[in-house]
């Protein structure tokens, strides 16, 4: 560290120094902590099968957790995580009550939703051109134009 020859306090490149020093040695060890327990249990998990079960047991009872898969159109957003949870805390109430559990998830990443934005971008793009380039709102002196659109 360098400290200033400004006597009774450090200097600015003190601070530095010290804020370099905390930085590279504070970097990575939370992360490096939490990673090492989430292989810890992940190796626990697939050595004793938790998440597996046997589909030829009928003797326990079967669930199967299903919901809307969220559409890839957009960005995820807190919705789609309030829809999942549900199902997942049931499936899991269920796996603990010894049920045989199936609950497949994965993004719907086919269909119409995705026909329909393909098809809106590609009109744009042929309308407005790629950047777009968007015309001008002119001033309009009809009676419409002072009506408050509804929110």
């Amino acid at each position: 560290a360098v400290v200033s020859t400004q006597s009774g306090h450090y200097g600015r490149d003190h601070t530095i120094a010290v804020k370099r020093i905390l930085s590279s040695v504070m970097s990575t060890a939370k992360r490096d902590f939490l990673i090492a327990i989430e292989k810890r249990y992940q190796k626990i998990w697939e050595d004793e099968k938790i998440f597996e079960s046997d589909a030829t047991n009928t003797d326990s009872g079967k669930y199967f957790g299903c919901i809307p898969y969220p559409y890839m159109n957009g960005r995820l957003h807190l919705g789609h995580c309030f829809t999942i949870t549900k199902v997942e805390y049931a499936s899991r109430y269920q796996r603990l009550k010894g049920k045989n559990v199936l609950f497949p998830f994965a993004y719907h990443c086919t269909g119409m939703p995705i026909k329909a934005c393909a098809d809106k971008l590609t009109y744009e793009m042929a309308t407005f051109g790629c950047p777009p380039n968007f015309p001008k709102k002119e001033k309009s002196t009809d009676c419409d134009s002072a009506l408050i659109p509804l929110l």
